[in-house]
């Protein structure tokens, strides 16, 4: 079994669900007391929202770069970015990672050509809405991926950072 990495805090709440899916797949496969092995590096989230409004994608590919080279030196044998908005640099820091990386864009793309979805909606940051990361691994595999219109994503936005900011979000 692989030691897992993931770059979290990014936001905290998706570090959770990803730790308890993982634990949650893995016990469905395995009956005993076993549990998969998982470095998580919680990254600061204001850390990655002024690198993001500065829209600095060598300084975000530099910034999770550091943070998968962390990962790998404490034992990770592969590493996902537990959030999608990082993923716009993805390629990049994949190509420098020294260790396998998962991304979320391919697995979901996968799984919903598995479904034979054509169509599909995307909600997340503005920076996931406006970018095209997540939309052309989609096209390229003849399904469409559809946001809000412009209130509306400014909306999703702002909701995404007040609720995390005023610690509402729950289960």
């Amino acid at each position: 079994m692989k030691r897992i990495g993931i770059i979290g805090g990014i936001g905290p709440e998706s570090t959770l669900d990803y730790y308890k899916l993982i634990i949650g797949a893995f016990h469905k496969k395995q009956a005993d007391l076993s549990c998969p092995e998982i470095i998580i590096y919680s990254a600061n989230l204001a850390d990655l929202m002024k690198i993001l409004e500065a829209k600095d994608w060598e300084g975000l590919t530099d910034w999770l770069l550091a943070k998968v080279i962390s990962l790998h030196k404490a034992g990770a044998e592969f590493a996902v970015i537990g959030s999608n908005t990082p993923h716009i640099v993805f390629d990049k820091v994949n190509s420098g990672s020294p260790i396998p990386m998962l991304s979320i864009v391919e697995e979901t793309r996968k799984n919903a050509q598995k479904c034979g979805f054509k169509r599909l909606g995307l909600l997340g940051t503005e920076f996931t809405m406006e970018s095209d990361f997540f939309k052309k691994p989609f096209e390229d595999n003849e399904m469409a991926v559809v946001v809000p219109e412009r209130q509306d994503r400014e909306l999703i936005h702002h909701r995404l950072f007040s609720e995390i900011e005023l610690g509402i979000i729950k289960d």
